[in-house]
């Protein structure tokens, strides 16, 4: 016969059950070339099946050991409030760091932190370089010998450094910084180390370094921002001293290599670990919500925000809720009352 299991007459076989039959009976099975390389292909194919099965289980295991060893930092939308141990705060120039510096002040004694010490007045962290392990004060190259607890103070973010200083205890420590409108932070940056500094000669450059790069670009103390722009596309370096504060220094004091921000790869890649390593970028434009923010990542109640500096928050309710003409006339009435407030760029 032609196919592949041959039987006995019908009826021998209606006659008995298979467990009855003599091996004469039973079906027999042709092992030509064909069946055997079906069954090769039926074997591979079920062999391939179950890999893949343990790849996929291999795949999940990794999966979950992944997601439960991830640090566990407090979301800001978290329905449970988890209290701190510490926070870095980087204060960045012209972009109301110091109000909200006044701010962290308040949640270090809210949550009884010590503050981190610095080198020089508001300075700390070898600034303008970028913060190492030999910027800590006070003591010896690469040690600081407890955890962090509450740094905010001027200082360049180091963005191979500081997740390695962090990493001990990441899950306890927030991290926050401020940004501005980049036309509004570099008007006013013009005008605090610039227009408002203006001297006679060109003074020696100390650590604050009042005056430049806008006096190496222009050689004049009487230049104004107009006159300064009209000249940076032929004067320009990013050699020049403080040449961050004319290009990008939002950018450079959150550790980006001035002379590598146009190259459109390594600011992509840098923004990328930004937004891993901070917590929480507050947009001074957005007052009201990044109190709103700042008060879930920290835990504090909303007072305890508002307690210091409330004049100059009230500056930011001017400018985040109010016309310039509008502002103009409320501060006239405020004169009139006594009870001005003082706004710096």
């Amino acid at each position: 016969m032609g196919s592949f299991w041959v039987f006995k007459p019908r009826e021998v076989i209606l006659k008995r059950t298979v467990f009855q039959m003599p091996d004469a009976g039973r079906a027999k099975i042709q092992f030509n070339r064909t069946n055997v390389i079906l069954g090769i292909v039926l074997l591979l194919s079920f062999a391939g099946v179950l890999h893949h099965l343990v790849v996929l289980r291999k795949i999940r295991v990794a999966y979950v050991h992944n997601e439960r060893s991830k640090p566990k930092v407090n979301p800001i939308w978290s329905k449970k409030c988890v209290k701190p141990e510490g926070y870095v705060f980087l204060k960045k120039h012209k972009t109301a760091s110091t109000t909200f510096k006044g701010i962290m002040v308040n949640i270090s004694k809210n949550l009884t932190l010590d503050g981190e010490k610095r080198w020089l007045g508001p300075q700390g962290g070898c600034y303008p370089a970028p913060f190492d392990p030999t910027c800590w004060p006070y003591s010896e190259e690469g040690s600081h010998y407890e955890k962090i607890q509450a740094m905010s103070y001027h200082f360049r973010w180091n963005l191979d450094y500081m997740p390695k200083l962090l990493a001990n205890n990441r899950e306890n420590i927030r991290t926050i910084t401020t940004i501005r409108d980049p036309l509004d932070t570099f008007r006013s940056v013009f005008n605090y180390f610039y227009g408002a500094k203006r001297k006679g000669p060109h003074d020696d450059c100390d650590i604050t370094c009042f005056g430049e790069p806008f006096w190496s670009i222009t050689q004049s103390y009487n230049s104004t921002i107009g006159e300064f722009l009209d000249q940076l596309d032929e004067k320009y370096t990013d050699d020049a001293p403080y040449a961050f504060r004319a290009k990008n220094i939002q950018a450079y004091e959150m550790g980006m290599e001035l002379k590598k921000m146009d190259d459109s790869k390594y600011v992509r890649k840098s923004l990328i670990e930004m937004d891993k390593q901070f917590d929480l970028v507050i947009l001074t434009e957005h007052f009201w919500e990044s109190i709103v923010l700042l008060s879930h990542l920290m835990c504090v109640e909303y007072s305890t925000l508002y307690r210091h500096g409330f004049k100059i928050i009230l500056c930011y309710i001017f400018i985040t809720i109010i016309s310039k003409n509008q502002v103009l006339n409320l501060q006239k009435e405020l004169m009139r009352t006594k009870k001005t407030t003082k706004c710096h760029n």
